[in-house]
This record gives structure tokens, sequence and C-alpha cells, in this order.
């Protein structure tokens, strides 16, 4: 069994919970997390993309904007790095 699959399995289930009640969320999934500095920059990751890493700081920003933006509720977004600043990646989505 390749190492990665209980965490995705894991990450899945813990997704499936907020999906299932009447609440506002986002599910926000990074590739790694770095300790790196944040840039101001991200990228949205599409599905069988490559895992990339991204720095802790930047993702707390990223989330803060989503946050803000109700049109990126009730989606799943995969953050990778980019060119983009935050603003205008998390306005491309919603």
């Amino acid at each position: 069994m390749r190492s990665g699959l209980p965490c995705i399995t894991a990450k899945t289930a813990a997704g499936a919970g907020p999906r299932a009640r009447d609440l506002d969320w986002i599910i926000v999934c990074p590739g790694g997390l770095t300790d790196a500095p944040a840039v101001g920059k991200s990228g949205w990751r599409r599905r069988r993309a490559p895992v990339a890493w991204f720095p802790r700081a930047g993702a707390a920003t990223v989330i803060a904007a989503l946050l803000d933006e109700p049109g990126t509720w009730h989606q799943t977004h995969g953050l990778v790095g980019g060119d983009s600043p935050v603003a205008a990646a998390v306005r491309s989505i919603s």
C-alpha cells in the first residue's frame, strides 16, 4: 500500500461532514505546506494535477480571502502556487 492513501481517505471522509450539513463551508486542499514566507500569489489545482507545495502563511491569506467571497462557498479548492495575486485568484473562482 502506498503511504499517501490513508491520508487521502481520511481527508475525503473529513470533507463529507460539512458537505452533508446545512452549513456554509469551504474546503481548501493545499498540497504540502511549507514554512516559507507568503508571496501574495496563488493558483488553483485542477483534478489530477501534481501536488504542489504552498507556504502556510500564504494559505492563511487565501483562506481569509475565500471566506470573504460567498461565491467560493460550498466548493472544494485545490490550492497551489501561481502568478495571480490572491484577490484576483479568488475572484477567478467565485
